[in-house]
């Protein structure tokens, strides 16, 4: 019996747009005043040192990513395929040695518009449940709802 080993990962706006917009965490506009760099109103500055922070958190990412030594990777937070496979190009396959030939990006609900994806080794079939709802699952009871 062979055994596949599944990960799921939050990529934390793997983004293809140029945001700050970041939940508590180290954005360039923090290291920017943390700095007191002159000419912080420069929008090329920003975008350089936005690209350091960025390029430092997709390595830790792929760093984590190789070390679950999984087969299949559901990942959240995920803006377009193209930004999915040049991720998996330059910093999992590039960078940490792991090639995961099947890739697909899955609309999300998410309201933002961020989807989800999966990175496999194997070529696998995928059938995403979107649309569903716990209510629609009969997950909630009215004990639940009333809590």
């Amino acid at each position: 019996m062979a055994t596949i080993r599944i990960a799921t990962f939050n990529v934390e706006n793997l983004l293809s747009r140029f945001n700050f917009y970041s939940y508590g965490r180290l954005t360039a506009e923090r290291v920017l005043r943390l700095l007191d760099v002159e000419g912080a109103d420069d929008l090329p500055l920003r975008r350089a040192l936005h690209v350091g922070l960025t390029d430092d958190s997709r390595q830790m990412t792929a760093q984590a990513i190789r070390d679950t030594e999984a087969d299949i990777v559901f990942l959240q937070e995920v803006d377009t395929k193209d930004i999915l496979d040049d991720f998996h190009e330059y910093y999992i396959k590039k960078s940490v040695g792991i090639n995961y030939g099947w890739r697909r990006l899955i609309d999300g609900n998410d309201n933002r518009g961020i989807d989800v994806a999966v990175m496999s080794k194997p070529r696998i079939s995928v059938t995403p449940h979107t649309d569903l709802t716990f209510d629609g699952l009969g997950l909630f009871s009215q004990e639940i709802e009333d809590y």
